[in-house]
């Protein structure tokens, strides 16, 4: 008889011997019995719980194409086989009946040829299939056991976080604690972005330092090439406030795939936290200034025009953008409306030199130079917004058709009940005057800080060329340049 020699193991570490000596008992079987193996596969790390005809190893040799080069599959004993009742017997009946296929179980001398043995095989996977699912319980009620007590049982670690051997209940355990120099880097970010610097900007500074990114190339080495969208991600993670997250799922809604999760929570029902990353206070005020049109990196030139986004036609209302070019070696530069040359505006292109020095005479020379700097702080409010939808997202994406449904529906929209009942607290906001003029501010920051300044400030610019003073500009500032909202971004000396 031709026979495939068919090895499995849930789990291989380096201590394991189980491959080699199901092997070899397969092996000694098909020599005692004057059987051939055709071939030996082997399915290492995977589940007994798995379905046979879905395992990479076995699975490859029961398609059509196959079928004519083996008899029977061959494997050490039943649970190596088979730890499902459904699948044993979906398998027999539907695949290895039709196609004159058998089993052979060695070390309890089943051969599934015989009635005797199609009997004996099914009351082993019975108890096999009890087995796994008591394996599956201890595994549940050990990972849940895990999560409450707020240790760490392996896995990706969260940004900001390194493992610790800890004593809990008398017995060493991993936790998560924050790494010092992590923390402190991620601190920095924040406070570089809260101040104005845009995640761009920090991206790149971050990149020149060669810092790991937390992800690795295919060869194996850190990657260290940061780029904003992921770092703003990052940034935007609740894990940096000390939540632990689980239970992460893909779902699909309104066409775009996105990952959900659950957080754990005390026996009291609020929410878990290690020791965090970054404070509250400071998470919060990091997560308005990412809202920040400076932050939108996507697509932005390096040299972008210190005017973006603040510049704006004073005719048609519309942005004005940079637009640069080189003729005869000569290079120039404009700013031009969004509609001109249609019937909304006939504004013409207006140098964008001139507007940027008027700029710079406006604020070292004007009334506001010698006005000093105030902070519009805002200490950001509470009013559950966000783990209202995190747990609207929960309802909405239960599974109707699940067992527990009710059950899970009825302690979410309880949940839910308890947090719309807690307190809120509106924003505070204030006014911090500093000891620094403008005129001593201004010149300390770079053209890209300037912009983040004046898009912090509220400060829009109208300009358009004056044809009845021979082409010179007519241009008037909106907002105020003292007024920034948050911390400034840079003291002067």
């Amino acid at each position: 008889m031709r026979i495939i020699a068919a090895v499995r193991l849930s789990r291989v570490t380096d201590e394991t011997t189980s491959p080699e000596r199901q092997a070899e008992n397969l092996r000694d079987y098909a020599k005692r019995n004057g059987h051939t193996i055709v071939h030996e596969v082997a399915d290492l790390d995977v589940s007994g719980g798995k379905a046979i005809r879905k395992r990479p190893g076995v699975g490859a040799w029961l398609t059509p194409e196959h079928l004519g080069d083996w008899d029977a599959i061959a494997g050490y004993s039943i649970d190596r086989m088979f730890r499902d009742l459904y699948d044993f017997v979906t398998f027999y009946h539907d695949f290895l009946k039709p196609n004159g296929k058998s089993i052979i179980i060695t070390s309890e001398q089943i051969d599934m040829s015989t009635s005797d043995g199609v009997m004996m095989a099914q009351w082993r996977v019975m108890m096999a299939e009890n087995e796994l699912n008591k394996i599956s319980k201890r595994n549940k009620d050990a990972a849940e056991w895990t999560r409450q007590a707020g240790l760490w049982k392996g896995g990706q670690i969260p940004w900001g976080y390194m493992p610790v051997r800890a004593d809990y209940n008398g017995r060493p355990h991993w936790v998560l604690k924050p790494n010092p120099q992590l923390k402190e880097l991620i601190n920095h970010i924040a406070g570089e972005i809260i101040a104005g610097k845009s995640v761009a900007e920090v991206a790149r500074i971050l990149t020149r330092m060669e810092l790991p990114t937390g992800r690795k190339l295919p060869s194996g080495e850190p990657r260290t090439n940061w780029r904003p969208g992921p770092l703003i991600r990052l940034l935007r993670m609740e894990t940096l406030k000390g939540y632990v997250p689980y239970n992460h799922r893909l779902i699909e809604r309104d066409g775009k795939k996105r990952t959900v999760y659950e957080f754990v929570r005390n026996p009291d029902g609020s929410l878990m936290r290690r020791d965090p990353i970054l404070a509250d206070d400071k998470w919060a005020e990091l997560q308005e200034a990412l809202k920040r049109p400076v932050q939108a990196a996507r697509g932005k030139r390096r040299d972008a025009s210190p005017l973006l986004h603040i510049i704006k036609c004073a005719t048609c209302k519309a942005p004005l953008h940079h637009n640069a070019f080189t003729s005869r070696g000569t290079r120039y530069r404009y700013y031009t409306c969004n509609h001109q040359g249609t019937v909304n505006c006939a504004e013409r292109s207006i140098p964008a030199d001139a507007v940027e020095r008027w700029l710079e005479e406006w604020i070292a020379k004007g009334d506001w130079a010698y006005r000093k700097m105030i902070e519009h702080r805002i200490k950001p409010g509470i009013d559950h917004k966000e783990e209202i939808e995190k747990i609207q997202l929960q309802i909405a994406t239960l599974d109707q058709l699940a067992a527990d449904y009710d059950a899970q529906h009825a302690k979410w929209r309880a949940e839910l009940k308890r947090v719309l009942e807690l307190p809120v607290k509106p924003p505070e906001a204030r006014d911090i005057e500093l000891d620094l003029l403008l005129k001593d501010y201004w010149p300390t920051l770079t053209p890209e800080q300037k912009r983040a300044h004046l898009l912090r400030a509220g400060v829009t610019i109208y300009a358009r060329r004056n044809p009845d003073a021979g082409s010179p500009l007519d241009i008037w500032p909106e907002g105020d340049p003292t007024r920034v909202v948050g911390a400034l971004t840079r003291k002067a000396a």
